[in-house]
């Protein structure tokens, strides 16, 4: 869901057309637009790592008993993968 957080970006369109473009869940929907459902927290954290605010993503961590590790890789994998997204459109 982290990447989706910028497909109205990568996309060039708003974020209720580029939704419109994939297949995503309902939940997935909900968080992204709504910033509501289940998701929501997880959208949350994803925001927050992405704004650096490292005392609220420790505290979110803390709350959901989460190691910071997971967290650091998932988001560099992301990174990676929309640098090559991007790199792929260039060419």
């Amino acid at each position: 869901m982290g990447l989706f957080s910028v497909l109205d970006v990568i996309l060039e369109t708003s974020m209720e057309q580029a939704l419109e473009m994939v297949m995503v869940t309902g939940e997935v929907k909900d968080a992204l637009l709504n910033g509501t459902g289940k998701l929501a927290p997880v959208m949350n954290m994803m925001l927050q790592y992405e704004n650096a605010n490292w005392p609220e993503v420790s505290r979110l961590l803390l709350l959901d008993k989460k190691e910071v590790d997971p967290v650091n890789e998932a988001y560099m994998d992301s990174l990676k993968w929309y640098r090559d997204l991007t790199f792929d459109k260039i060419k």
